[in-house]
């Protein structure tokens, strides 16, 4: 695990992946972000992307960007690891290995495979006799046989018991067929609850068929025309977007990714050469949805029906997508209630790309839907809308766009103008007020990490910071030193001289690492994560000090030696109960020690001589 995260740490940028799950600014030669871990209002969080960590001066948070995503999303160091690796496309043996034999996979193992081969079957049926009319249906819907391959579409036999047959044939049991969500009828009379349907695989982000939708094809059918699959141990609607696993490679390189409502809209953009599309299964977007198309690390484009439900899901999305800070932009509809697919069989490719490509973003879109729909109820709403607004108008460069936004606003809220120009430049006075308190109130962040050490500990200090940076100093540990009292910088030393690599450019990043990927308990790796946030903080070394090296080693030597001395004395105290024998000899044994050190300062006076 630690060499598969270091290769990973070596392949990213810190700024780049907290940027995924933050909003972040460039600050001199650093980036500050408001911390997520606590709460905070003037950027506390500051990012180094040459030391490749991140630290936090009010909470304290920090490390390296496994460290982030790890207390971001609350998730072990490992599955932090394996998804910045998803999200930047990065192969590890050691991450797959650890993805494919979870127990659950294990025991679900045999639903993967009862519903892989029912696919085949589905397939199969397709391309038979009775297949003739729904393949017929197909065609007229655009989808022609290579689609039909490319998307697995079958057929369920109208004769449902032969599907049963076929997958205990297969060696599949009773309970299997059950479990994956197509077992009707009795056990004397099985059969498939699909039958008659033309059948669509919905697979997991890995691509494997987890389920079906199910679709009526043959005029006058009295039956519900979309029939999808149960939720079951391997299908849960809410963490599955339809088309995801064969997009992932191909969203990272266009750098953008359709959100859909449905299959047969990701259909119909493939028809016109979009590839990069998911579609919801019928459901609202879900923490797993988000989670999944940060891994893209790619522009999400909204595009649900025109209609007054998916405008309004719309508008609920750009809230979700707004809290989990993912980059994203909204395809206009203007007022057309048509989906993708209709709009690709009344105007074709040309008519469907236009309509595609006229983006814009959430305020825009915002102004546009209550403009339409205008549900401010009272004025708290009203007054909420516009201080939402606030933030994007004060920042828009143009006049043009200012008066168009304020005008809008008018119709929307019915403020007057002059009131809502106002409340616009109120908020620019508290911005700059709000910059210059911070300004005023910001203290050294060294003063905040001062503390009291001990002469020994200063010493072990300042060769560890040495052999941070010089790997001379890491040979004059190895000859002169070998051990330091200190068992965290002992620790530190331990991967220094071990483990770390000469030409390792961002060695905190690399410490944190090897801290996280170590066996230590947590509270003792707590406490060794809080010890490297204050060393990197101290950190002043700038060049090789062999004069530094000596004179800290001389200082060990003599504190050890005291160390020593303290120990015999308390022995040789211990060895009597009596009050006033022992306070004789304390007496003694201090006089011993101004002994000593009156020849040691003679011995040191004399060589300066």
């Amino acid at each position: 695990m630690f060499d598969a995260a270091t290769r990973l740490l070596a392949r990213i940028d810190i700024v780049d992946i907290i940027s995924r799950f933050i909003p972040v600014n460039k600050k001199g030669n650093n980036y500050v972000a408001l911390c997520p871990f606590h709460d905070d209002t003037n950027p506390s969080l500051s990012i180094s992307p040459d030391k490749q960590i991140f630290k936090c001066f009010v909470c304290g948070k920090g490390g390296n960007a496994i460290n982030f995503v790890s207390e971001f999303e609350k998730i072990s160091y490992f599955e932090a690891a394996r998804r910045i690796a998803d999200m930047v496309n990065f192969t590890d043996p050691a991450f797959e290995k650890e993805k494919y034999v979870s127990p659950q996979d294990v025991k679900n193992e045999p639903l993967y495979k009862a519903l892989n081969d029912l696919a085949t079957y589905y397939e199969f049926c397709l391309l038979t006799k009775e297949g003739d009319e729904a393949i017929k249906y197909l065609e007229n819907r655009k989808i022609n046989q290579d689609m039909r391959k490319k998307y697995r579409i079958g057929l369920s036999s109208i004769s449902g018991s032969e599907t049963i047959t076929y997958l205990l044939n297969k060696g599949h049991s009773i309970k299997t067929i059950k479990d994956i969500g197509i077992l009707g009828g009795s056990l004397d009379k099985p059969f498939d609850v699909n039958q008659g349907r033309i059948m669509f695989p919905i697979h997991d982000q890995e691509g494997r068929v987890v389920g079906f939708s199910g679709r009526i094809y043959k005029q006058g059918e009295k039956t519900a025309k979309y029939m999808n699959s149960p939720e079951t141990p391997v299908f849960h609607k809410t963490s599955i977007l339809y088309n995801y696993h064969r997009i992932k490679s191909i969203a990272r390189n266009v750098g953008y990714v359709y959100v859909l409502e449905g299959f047969m809209d990701v259909f119909a953009l493939n028809e016109v050469g979009i590839e990069s599309v998911v579609a919801l299964m019928g459901t609202a977007l879900t923490k797993d949805h988000i989670n999944l198309l940060r891994m893209l690390n790619a522009e999400v484009r909204l595009c649900l029906d025109g209609d007054d439900a998916g405008q309004s899901a719309t508008l609920a999305m750009t809230k979700v997508l707004d809290k989990a800070n993912l980059a994203y932009t909204i395809v206009d509809n203007k007022d057309d209630k048509r989906d993708p697919d209709d709009i690709l069989k009344a105007e074709g490719k040309e008519g469907l790309v236009r309509f595609l490509n006229n983006l814009v973003d959430k305020s825009t879109f915002t102004l546009n839907y209550y403009l339409k729909h205008n549900p401010l109820s009272n004025l708290k709403e009203r007054k909420d809308f516009v201080n939402s607004l606030l933030p994007t108008i004060a920042n828009l460069k143009s006049l043009l766009d200012i008066d168009d936004y304020l005008n809008k606003l008018v119709k929307i809220t019915n403020f007057g103008r002059s009131t809502l120009e106002a409340e616009v430049a109120a908020y620019k006075n508290r911005q700059e007020r709000d910059q210059k308190y911070e300004r005023a109130i910001k203290v050294d962040d060294r003063l905040l990490t001062k503390r009291e050490i001990s002469k020994l500990q200063l010493a072990e200090q300042t060769i560890l910071y040495q052999m941070i940076h010089f790997p001379e100093a890491v040979k004059f540990y190895n000859a002169n030193v070998k051990t330091f009292i200190n068992d965290f910088y002992q620790y530190i030393a331990q991967y220094l001289t071990i483990v770390k690599k000469e030409d390792d450019e961002h060695v905190y990043a690399n410490i944190y690492n090897y801290l996280n990927s170590s066996l230590l308990e947590d509270e003792r790796k707590k406490y060794y994560q809080d010890e490297v946030m204050y060393l990197e903080e101290n950190d002043k070394t700038k060049s090789f000090n062999q004069n530094k090296l000596n004179d800290a080693l001389r200082a060990i030597n003599e504190e050890k030696e005291s160390y020593k001395v303290k120990i015999i004395e308390e022995e040789v105290l211990s060895q009597t109960s009596d009050p006033i024998e022992k306070a004789i000899l304390a007496e003694h044994l201090r006089k011993q020690r101004r002994e000593r050190l009156n020849k040691k300062a003679k011995d040191a006076k004399g060589g300066s001589n």
